[in-house]
């Protein structure tokens, strides 16, 4: 998969030090404004869905969380 699959038990939040990636209604967030680029939740990522966005920061799939709140 190169999406995210929203685990329920995602190791890529419960290795972010900065706590910018959590878990809303089921859905695995990033907070980009917390975020520090390092790395470690594309690193423990079992789907390889993260990536490095050029503003340097993570990001990935979010389930379309806008849309959906809507």
């Amino acid at each position: 998969s190169e999406r995210c699959n929203h685990c329920e038990e995602p190791y890529c939040v419960y290795v972010c030090p900065t706590g910018a990636s959590y878990v809303k209604d089921g859905i695995v967030l990033i907070d980009h404004n917390k975020c520090a680029g390092c790395g470690a939740c594309i690193m423990a990522c079992p789907y390889g869905a993260r990536y490095m966005h050029p503003a340097g920061s993570v990001d990935k799939c979010t389930f379309c969380a806008h849309k959906i709140q809507n």
